[in-house]
């Protein structure tokens, strides 16, 4: 018996076990690390280095299991161009008029578009999971640093102003903005993996809205506030028929005593949201009025060719502060001008479906306020890509495989 257990082909069922847990841990390790390096990539430190690792890794992980992939016209009709926006770039340089501000602008940032394109191909919803988990950690920490009165954690102090916009902490994340960005994302992603990857195992709504509620007061970031409020009431709408009784029932008295706070603290929350600015004469709008209005004139003197397919930065005010347009669109019409961003335009709502529209109208919505999205190489990008691209019509079962990272996605 023995002997024939040495010789037999198959292995006793305790090896195969134990083969199988080395496997899965390996597995787990990899979908942790690609995790980490995805949030690392958010906080806004050297994170063009981080996220080029983080495609190497998810590349390295998934290339022999990924399927058929349903982004190959997108990714053709970039790189188609990204060829035009080179040309454009090098009449730009000829002629000496596109406005340059760094070494770093000379990578055609279509290029690093259609790199997060063909990359978010090999992302697993376990690492996505990971992102999550951190980002919550990362408004606890939040927490602790506010009762400490600390801006982020390298001890940078919080201003002495009275208003929530004054008093808002980074966390780990570089300055505010990043943190809250998260924040929403985590928001997103969280409800697309509860809707069409189920997991029981992961967080329940009861812990994780609480702690995102938590986040967006500390970060205090009105784009992501305003987003979050927009994709809560769509997604209610959206899944009404599906919520228990018992659960629409609390979901009304909760926005019955929301509305009756809001009506008795009206001043006080306009005059918080606008930061005491209500006049409207600076403040209010963090000075988009003028910046909006400089990026307009600039695309209007420069409708073919934009900034030549460059980036544009500009001192607006005179005072050594470059401003880049705060709106993902405006963004890209005045890199490349009308020609180049209308096609790209076009293949980005050619791929928008009632399946993908609600996770996406955060970041689209995002993208009117922010240079959120479009901006090349960012986790923002990341994020939206791969829900634009994501295959709903998969089989629930391998959608279900992904989540111990046996598929990814197509």
């Amino acid at each position: 018996m023995h002997t024939n257990l040495m010789h037999s082909s198959k292995l006793p069922f305790s090896l195969e076990q134990s083969e199988t847990g080395k496997k899965n841990f390996k597995e787990r390790f990899r979908n942790f690390f690609c995790g980490v390096l995805l949030y690392a990539g958010s906080l806004g430190y050297q994170s063009a280095i981080i996220l080029a690792i983080f495609y190497f890794c998810i590349w390295l992980a998934g290339r022999k299991t990924v399927q058929a992939y349903r982004g190959e016209s997108l990714l053709t009709g970039i790189l188609i161009l990204s060829a035009l926006s080179v040309v454009n770039n090098t009449l730009g340089i000829v002629t000496g008029e596109a406005q340059i501000n760094s070494l770093q602008d000379y990578i055609p940032y279509l290029l690093l578009v259609a790199s997060t394109v063909y990359f978010v191909r090999y992302i697993n919803i376990e690492t996505l999971h990971w992102f999550i988990i951190l980002v919550l950690c990362e408004i606890v920490i939040a927490f602790f640093l506010k009762e400490a009165g600390i801006n982020n954690i390298w001890g940078i102090e919080m201003t002495k102003g009275t208003l929530l916009y004054d008093q808002k902490v980074a966390g780990l994340s570089i300055n505010s903005s990043g943190f809250g960005y998260k924040i929403l994302n985590a928001v997103v992603i969280y409800e697309f993996i509860k809707q069409y990857a189920p997991d029981k195992k992961f967080l329940p709504r009861i812990i994780f809205y609480p702690l995102i509620l938590l986040g967006l007061f500390l970060s205090f970031n009105r784009t992501t506030i305003l987003c979050f409020s927009l994709f809560a009431a769509l997604l209610c709408c959206v899944n009404y028929r599906q919520i228990n009784i018992k659960i629409k029932l609390l979901i009304f008295l909760l926005c019955i005593i929301a509305g009756i706070i809001v009506l008795q603290n009206s001043e006080t929350i306009m005059f918080e949201l606008f930061r005491g600015d209500m006049d409207f004469e600076g403040n209010a709008l963090s000075e988009r009025p003028d910046v909006y209005a400089y990026y307009i004139s600039f695309l209007m003197t420069h409708p073919f060719t934009g900034n030549f397919s460059f980036k544009l930065w500009s001192d607006i005010f005179q005072d050594g502060r470059l401003f880049h347009p705060h709106n993902s669109y405006l963004l890209t019409l005045v890199a490349h001008g009308f020609l180049i961003s209308t096609v790209f335009f076009l293949l980005i709502l050619h791929y928008i479906n009632k399946k993908n529209l609600l996770f996406l109208i955060p970041f689209l919505v995002a993208g009117i306020l922010q240079s959120y999205i479009f901006w090349g190489l960012s986790v923002n990008d990341i994020l939206f890509y791969y829900l634009l691209l994501f295959n709903f019509k998969a089989e629930q079962s391998t959608i279900e495989k992904n989540l111990t990272g046996e598929k990814c996605i197509s």
